[in-house]
This record gives C-alpha cells, structure tokens and sequence, in this order.
C-alpha cells in the first residue's frame, strides 16, 4: 500500500523524509529536524546548487536538496555519528546566490561564512541545545572525514554533487540508488573494489 512521505522541498514538519534520488526513507533525531527548520538551511531551497551555470543549463535543483542528499548519505553510511550527521545539514549555510561565481567577484568565501554561521544564532544554540558543539562541528568540516576531505578522492558531499547533478542533466550511466547500494567506507575513504548491497537501500 501506498504511503506518502514528506518531500525533501518541505520543511521538516515531521522527523521522516523519503530522499528520491537514492529512494532511501530517512529518519531524523530533535536536533536534525530542529536545523532543517532553521532559517540558515531553509534559505537554501532558494540557491541553485549548479550556481550561475543554472541560468543556462537543466541543472537547477535547490543546494537544499543537495543538504537533504548528503545527509542520507551519511545517515546511510555512518548512522551513529551524531557529529557528522550535523555537519552534513549545516556544511553549505554560508553559501550566497551564484555560489562560487558570486565569492570571486565579492572576494569571499562559503567555507568562512559557514563557520560564522555554525558559531551564531540560530544554528549554534540548536546545537548547544542537544548537547553538540559548534566548535567540534566546524572543525569536523576543516578536517578529513568521509563527509569532506582535501585528497582527490570523493567525500560524501562531492559524491552527492556529482551524482545529483549528472542524474539532472540526464547523464547517469547506472541509477542512483543502485551505485549507493555498491558502496562502501575505508576509514574516510569510499572504497568500491569490494562492492556489497546495503540492505537499507530502497530499491
């Protein structure tokens, strides 16, 4: 029988999503669906994730859709650490319209208005409230983690962008939900040699 999830474009009313790129049903503590109601991140569903490229080509989902995204994925891969669950939500809330374009010609950067963002009002006091520091959570995204890291090798963040933008410009070779289930971590790396389904993948 049918049963309706929320969709990813709604505020988080309830604490269960259903994430369709990856056809994965996502749950969400206090905390996680406390900050997907927060300004900071709400703001998100108005910002291309493809930047000033959205003006010319199909690529025009939300960078919110891209924050729901990367946190299934780290809800998927690493269900029990509450840090890096945060940082996934809050890891792009310093990002202005046009996204990088708009840093060069303002000679900003999304990484230093991110961490101010994660240290104010509203975000830090969710936070604090469920017993995560902020400033944990913003070294975990300057850090090596499977959610980002500086090596050449895709974080949980660049899989997403990648995935989600070659599936809206109609150039995916194999279905999203399937390439995840093939998945898996080495530490802070994906490692795909040895390939085994996951079993919470909806397919």
């Amino acid at each position: 029988m049918y049963k309706h999830y929320p969709a990813v474009q709604q505020t988080f009313h309830h604490n269960e999503v259903w994430e369709p790129l990856y056809r994965m049903r996502v749950l969400a503590d206090d905390c996680e669906a406390a900050l997907f109601r927060s300004a900071p991140v709400r703001r998100l569903k108005h910002l291309h994730h493809f930047g000033a490229g959205a003006l010319f080509c199909p690529v025009t989902h939300s960078r919110y859709e891209h924050t729901v995204g990367v946190w299934a994925l780290v809800r998927h891969f690493f269900p029990e650490h509450r840090e890096l669950r945060a940082a996934a939500i809050v890891h792009d809330v310093g990002h202005l319209p046009f996204s990088h374009t708009a840093e060069h010609v303002l000679n900003v950067s999304h990484h230093g208005m991110t961490e101010a963002a994660i240290m104010s009002p509203p975000i830090s006091s969710i936070l604090t409230e469920h017993e995560l520091s902020p400033e944990r959570i913003v070294r975990l995204l300057n850090e090596d983690s499977p959610l980002t890291h500086r090596s050449e090798l895709l974080g949980l963040d660049h899989l997403d962008s990648f995935v989600r933008d070659t599936c809206a410009a109609g150039r995916c070779a194999a279905q999203p939900w399937e390439l995840i289930g093939k998945l898996k971590f080495s530490g802070n790396y994906l490692d795909t040699k040895n390939q085994s389904p996951k079993s919470d993948v909806m397919l």
